[in-house]
């Protein structure tokens, strides 16, 4: 707000209004769809809950309690919330609320930083009216996250600086509110790092009226220590937890090659547009007003437009959740499409004869802008009550499913953490790497698909949960192998609008990778060296009729690594080696094959054949060996049963009418 006017009071009070407005709004529209049941619209706010939670009562900064990990982006939020807990026992409304605040807020820093940008009271109250009738920041706001508190930390953060390096002052203000931005969104780094650019830039500048330029380094040099004395603690517990100095987050996404860089500016592109789509055909224009002006105070402010975008788009190139880590570039946007308003009235006005009254053209322009700007608002409010309704259907539900259904001491494989596992309190392996970073590691250059699932598998074994929570879709060939992987609940959304799947399925597994296998019929047979088979059961045992399913589980040793990836036959053979019953497969259905064991790895394999319907009474043997599906070769038995053939007979089976 600036101190030169009487109205400025009322400027901001007009702009909280339209906020509220645009809140009340959102909220009936949640109240709704959802039948009077509000939640969170993403399944992230829940994972800021149960962090918050574990700190207030003594067990960390950490998602399942005393194992902390840097799985939370947002730390100041973390604590923020826990602060709540213990004060008041309940976390959901007044994160709602401080998101809420914080949003309305923004809109008032809007308002002041255009009006330090454009010196134009008319263009600054627009700018704020119009960031507090943002559909998509009021999404945000209403989300019970940390997005708009950051947004706001981030405008204070530009508008200080912006003082600081007019009045030549020292950037202890800015560093502050810079770090404390980096501590709610790790977007705050970047922030940062531009700052320093932009006031170093500024001080070469101005070098010969500067002074002394010992005095000037030491103070800088202040202002970057203040940060890092803001920063550096939760940086410093990453590296003694994880061994890597950023959060979980930054490997996650990073990690991600299914999104190019041009499909996020596309996407990012199209989000931007429908923010204010005539604002933002504007924008370019207010750009080049910008730079033209003579003073700089604009620098920041399009370093940080431009340059979120295209670190999100080069490191991490996937707009996820309606673009919610770029939401506090909003004001930005809808302040450079003014200031291209403000440029085009100016070029008008220059060229006609007959002036309008500024008042009335003001008044005109912004009916306008709200005519075209409310039914955006509406298309979000729209979204946010979906949203919550996915939520509240899926992953809410679900944590309340695991709370009832699975025992205290249960460990669940989730893809979505949050809810599940803050509602369930059951110890959790993030399949994602969040809050579990080593399966990052497990995975480090797989590619999506049986490649993930594979090693995805191989990680849930060691790691042994009761439960996998998982959205079909992602892992195809892990959740469709009824060897490792049965159902037993699931949930479908009629229309999904945020979830990572429309279907979530709860599977019992039974992990292949095993310690201690326990068997019926034990043996050792080394086949070609680097495989042992160590056993198998068989089911059922005794006589079988033709045309009856038998299933044989094998128990398998790896001695040393393989380069092949070995087909395991199993034929039930007559006495003139007609083969009466058979399967051919890689190891657990090829979840387990054999180039991804390791030495002492045991795996257990089931197949299933039919007997045929044609067999006649009598004996058979049930036979089984393992082959190169390219060239058909065989591994030669090399000790035990069978020794120097080139398939083992386990035992003999009677079939009978």
């Amino acid at each position: 707000m600036d101190a030169r006017t009487p109205n400025g009071w009322r400027d901001v009070a007009l702009i909280v209004v339209v906020g509220l407005v645009v809140l009340a709004g959102f909220i009936i529209a949640e109240w709704r769809q959802t039948g009077g049941q509000p939640g969170a619209p993403l399944d992230d706010v829940y994972i800021h809950f149960q962090f918050a939670r574990n700190l207030a009562t003594g067990h960390g900064l950490a998602f399942n309690p005393d194992q902390p990990t840097p799985g939370s982006t947002s730390p100041l939020w973390a604590f923020l919330l826990a602060g709540i807990y213990r004060l008041s026992g309940t976390l959901f409304f007044p994160a709602r609320l401080i998101s809420a605040c914080a949003f309305l807020l923004t809109a008032v820093a809007a308002y002041t930083l255009a009006w330090r940008l454009l010196d134009a009271r008319a263009a600054a109250l627009l700018t704020g009216i119009l960031t507090a009738a943002s559909g998509r920041l009021a999404w945000a706001g209403l989300s019970g996250m940390e997005t708009t508190l950051f947004a706001l930390a981030s405008l204070l953060g530009i508008l200080r600086h912006d003082v600081e390096r007019h009045a030549n002052l020292p950037a202890f203000g800015s560093a502050v509110l810079f770090g404390l931005a980096s501590l709610l969104r790790p977007e705050g780094y970047l922030l940062f790092a531009l700052a320093l650019l932009d006031r170093w830039l500024n001080l070469w500048l101005q070098r010969e009226n500067l002074g002394s330029w010992q005095r000037r380094l030491a103070l800088e040099a202040g202002a970057v220590g203040l940060y890092l004395g803001l920063v550096a603690p939760y940086l410093v517990f990453s590296y003694a937890t994880t061994g890597y100095w950023l959060p979980n987050t930054f490997r996650v996404v990073s990690g991600n090659v299914s999104y190019s860089p041009l499909r996020y500016a596309r996407e990012y592109l199209a989000l931007v547009f429908l923010d204010h789509p005539l604002l933002m055909l504007l924008l370019p224009v207010g750009v080049v007003a910008l730079v033209a002006r003579r003073r700089r105070p604009w620098s920041l402010t399009l370093l940080w437009t431009v340059g979120l975008p295209l670190v999100n788009a080069w490191f991490a190139p996937r707009l996820r959740h309606h673009g919610r880590y770029t939401m506090p570039l909003v004001p930005l946007h809808l302040l450079m499409g003014i200031a291209g308003l403000v440029a085009l009235i100016a070029w008008w006005r220059k060229r006609t004869v007959r002036a309008v009254p500024a008042r009335r053209r003001w008044t005109a322009l912004a009916i306008l802008s709200l005519v075209i700007a409310m039914p955006v608002a509406v298309w979000w409010a729209d979204q946010f009550a979906w949203n919550v309704d996915n939520i509240n259907d899926m992953q809410v539900s679900l944590g309340h499913w695991a709370a009832e259904h699975t025992a205290p001491d249960a460990i669940l494989a989730l893809n979505d953490i949050g809810a599940i596992g803050y509602l369930s309190q059951r110890r959790v392996v993030d399949v994602v790497g969040l809050v579990s970073p080593e399966v990052i590691d497990a995975l480090q250059g797989k590619a999506p698909g049986w490649e993930q699932d594979v090693a995805l598998c191989r990680f849930l074994s060691h790691q042994h949960p009761d439960y996998a929570v998982l959205f079909p879709n992602w892992y195809p060939e892990l959740t469709r192998n009824r060897q490792v992987l049965t159902p037993v609940h699931a949930v479908q959304l009629a229309r999904n609008t945020i979830a990572g799947g429309e279907e979530m399925v709860v599977y019992q597994p039974r992990w292949p990778y095993l310690i201690a296998p326990s068997m019926t019929h034990p043996l050792e047979a080394d086949l070609g060296g680097p495989v042992r088979l160590r056993g198998f059961d068989l089911s059922p045992e005794g006589e079988i009729a033709p045309g009856s399913e038998m299933q044989l589980t094998l128990y398998w040793e790896s001695l040393t690594t393989m380069d092949t990836d070995y087909k395991v036959f199993v034929h039930l053979s007559d006495k003139a080696e007609q083969i009466r019953g058979q399967d051919d497969a890689h190891p657990v259905g090829a979840l387990a094959p054999t180039s991804s064991w390791q030495p002492g790895d045991i795996v257990r394999d089931e197949h299933i054949f039919v007997v045929a319907p044609d067999a006649s009474p009598g004996e058979y043997r049930l036979l089984v060996g393992l082959y190169d599906e390219a060239t058909m070769a065989r591994l030669l038995v090399e000790r035990g049963p069978d020794a120097g053939g080139d398939r083992v007979l386990l035992t003999h089976v009677r079939v009978n009418w």
